[in-house]
């Protein structure tokens, strides 16, 4: 979920503490000064204020639109009812949700489902030869790397993270992370793991065969 405006009426738990904290001290230091140190909006702390003078079945239509648009229009009743439970405390109805939903003619859109490719064998650079044979199994420290690629959503959105493992002890010893998909995130990994380990000289390095790891950059970097 992203940050919601200020004074926008959502309140996080995190600034609902800020604001109760401004609320007692309010007569000891100004509203202003407390809110720039605490880094909340005075709109938001008197909506705030505000709301805790309003009982539930007023304050409940506009916080579930709120909810509603901050989650782009794509949160149903189910996640709704999780949201307004987590963030408020209050346990309400999927039923009383969808009706409030159907009063405020609030309809939800349906996502466009993410797929994100992180292999891609169509490419034109030079193949290794597999010297594995499908045969994991490292016997000691530093003789076996193995690399891969894969995706995390996140607040900020989509990331994409680069791993470097020890085929003997199965543990990541290197990584790195990018929004965007390109080789410098696999040389980070690898680098990284370089780092952690001083050498990998003598090492064998086994990837996919996406265009990532066979790019001219990425063999340069391995020799």
């Amino acid at each position: 979920m992203r940050h919601p405006k200020k004074g926008n009426g959502v309140f996080r738990k995190s600034n609902i503490v800020k604001y109760a904290w401004i609320r007692d001290n309010s007569l000891a230091y100004p509203i202003s000064l407390m809110c720039a140190k605490l880094n909340v909006s005075r709109n938001g702390y008197y909506s705030w204020l505000k709301s805790k003078k309003k009982p539930k079945d007023e304050m409940l239509p506009h916080l579930i639109k709120l909810a509603f648009d901050e989650f782009k229009q794509t949160y149903g009743t189910r996640r709704l009812k999780r949201f307004m439970e987590k963030e408020y405390g209050w346990i309400l109805s999927r039923r009383r949700i969808a009706k409030t939903m159907k009063l405020l003619g609030l309809r939800t859109k349906n996502r466009r489902r993410f797929r994100v490719v992180t292999t891609d064998s169509k490419h034109n650079f030079a193949i290794s030869p597999n010297r594995l044979s499908q045969d994991f199994y490292a016997s000691r420290p530093n003789e076996v790397y193995v690399g891969d690629i894969t995706y995390i959503w996140t607040k900020e959105g989509w990331l994409y993270l680069a791993t470097t493992i020890d085929l003997f002890s199965r543990s990541i010893v290197g990584y790195a992370m990018d929004d965007r998909l390109h080789t410098k995130i696999i040389v980070n990994a690898l680098q990284a793991a370089k780092i952690r380990r001083e050498s990998l000289n003598g090492a064998i390095f086994h990837s996919d065969r996406g265009s990532q790891y066979a790019s001219d950059e990425f063999r340069e970097y391995l020799k």
